[in-house]
């Protein structure tokens, strides 16, 4: 049954709608508003600071508090529609008060419709990512899945790299109107969006469970694989968050390329994550925790070489970083696809549905990944004596520490989490016994519940308890 589970393209479209938002709203979160708000709204710079650092820390808890929800929820309409389709008119709301804000505000403003913000989009993830295990149960279909939900998050990302330019054709350019029209067209998308993923796609009927306690949920670190799991996202993370916070430093100090051109290889880095599918077609032939080792290692020898190619001289750059960008965007993808198949391996082993949880253990891994490093790499710059102001000459020890950082710290981090993942035991053969397995019960005990086995939520259906799944096997 699980082998033959395509889903449709346009489904999968709609499916993948919501990412669009989500890409879109990564650049200028983390590059366009601090300075939109220590600027053009007049807030200090230090609160500017203290603020967005503030709501990254507490969005921490959101991704475990949705998947403690997630995994609470029980409806008419499912588990993981309702919370993606309140997503959306809750990041609606948050990016207008955000983006439209009026000179005068201040942190409390600043936090509050951050947190909202932010809660919006692990509500718009969380259940995006728990729904996609129970859509696609068979291996390899759900790394294509998965893959085309960050190819739209990826041209999501893109279309706004390209905003600014295209509004400054149409003559409409300038900061505050970029940023104006960039909260719209979100505002738009994002119930959008999550309208036409609820409406068009089906959620399959979910399978028994009991609410999981603060213990159980802890517990699942100590998964074998899901250990191995966490150890390595976490790794994964450090790697580009690294080379993301100092990769301008890097390319206009260290190899002396201008804005523009150092702009440009960005864009190309995140346009490579549109062959993003064909890391999921590898997965089929290598299996996907080998394609995520592959990627890994490819990432840091990637990162490695930029140092040694000729400085200013844009091409071979320009190669580099699509080689770059392809490799590191198979991180999330893959190991989207491998918390579903580890949630079936736990589901057949205790009975229990564990996907929303382990969706939001391994976030936090990444998010934790992705804020520690930057508390130690500049203070690491600081006490090398580089300087970051425009222009500033440093010297050949500064520059030297800075490409330590950028390049090395990065690649080993990678290479960490490549080898995390030695020994992972979820081969395609073995997640297709334990598919069979969990079929043929689910059906076994659908029958016996007197609910029909249809793979499409029904409405009056009652999913049957632990304890009737006990008693029918």
């Amino acid at each position: 049954m699980a082998g033959n589970t395509q889903i449709t393209f346009s489904r999968l479209a709609a499916f993948s709608g919501t990412a669009i938002v989500v890409g879109f709203l990564g650049i200028p979160l983390s590059v366009y508003l601090p300075a939109y708000y220590s600027g053009y709204l007049g807030v200090d710079l230090g609160v500017v600071g203290i603020a967005f650092s503030a709501v990254q820390l507490i969005a921490i808890a959101f991704d475990p508090a949705v998947g403690f929800g997630l995994d609470a929820t029980e409806t008419r309409w499912g588990r993981f529609r309702p919370w993606l389709f309140c997503g959306g008119p809750v990041l609606a709301l948050a990016i207008a008060a955000i983006f439209m804000a009026k000179p005068g505000v201040g942190a409390i403003y600043l936090i509050g419709w951050q947190l909202l913000l932010y809660f919006g989009l692990s509500m718009s993830n969380m259940s995006n990512g728990a729904w996609g295990v129970v859509l696609v149960p068979d291996y390899h279909e759900r790394s294509r899945l998965y893959a085309w939900v960050q190819v739209f998050g990826i041209g999501g990302a893109l279309f706004c790299l390209f905003l600014p330019a295209i509004l400054g054709a149409l003559g409409h350019g300038g900061e505050v109107s970029v940023i104006h029209s960039i909260g719209w067209i979100a505002i738009v998308l994002a119930p959008l969006t999550a309208l036409l993923s609820t409406g068009v796609v089906p959620e399959p009927a979910s399978p028994p469970r009991n609410r999981i306690s603060l213990r159980e949920y802890l517990a699942l670190v100590r998964h074998p694989a899901v250990h191995r799991l966490v150890v390595s996202n976490l790794m994964l993370a450090i790697g580009p968050s690294l080379t993301g916070a100092l990769y301008f430093f890097y390319f206009q100090q260290s190899r002396g390329y201008s804005f523009d051109q150092a702009t440009t290889l960005l864009i190309l880095y995140i346009a490579a994550g549109l062959l993003i599918p064909l890391w999921a077609r590898m997965s089929r032939r290598l299996g996907k925790h080998r394609a995520l080792m592959a990627a890994a290692f490819g990432a840091a020898i990637v990162q490695c070489t930029l140092v040694i190619l000729p400085m200013r001289v844009f091409w071979p750059m320009a190669i580099g970083m699509v080689i770059a960008g392809f490799t590191a965007n198979a991180f999330t993808l893959l190991f989207s696809a491998m918390i579903g198949d580890v949630s079936d391996e736990i589901r057949l082993q205790t009975h229990q549905d564990r996907t929303a949880p382990l969706f939001a253990l391994i976030s936090v891994a990444s998010k934790i990944g992705t804020a520690i490093p930057l508390a130690i790499v500049f203070p690491v710059l600081k006490a090398v004596g580089f300087n970051p102001a425009p222009g500033a000459m440093n010297t050949p020890a500064a520059i030297h520490g800075l490409e330590n950082c950028f390049i090395f710290a990065p690649a080993l981090a990678m290479a960490l989490g490549a080898l995390s993942l030695w020994g992972y035991h979820l081969s395609a053969a073995r997640h297709g016994e334990i598919r069979k397995a969990l079929d043929e019960r689910d059906a076994f005990v659908l029958a016996a519940a007197g609910i029909a086995s249809e793979p499409i939520l029904n409405p009056a259906a009652r999913v049957a308890t632990p304890v009737e799944l006990d008693a029918a096997s």
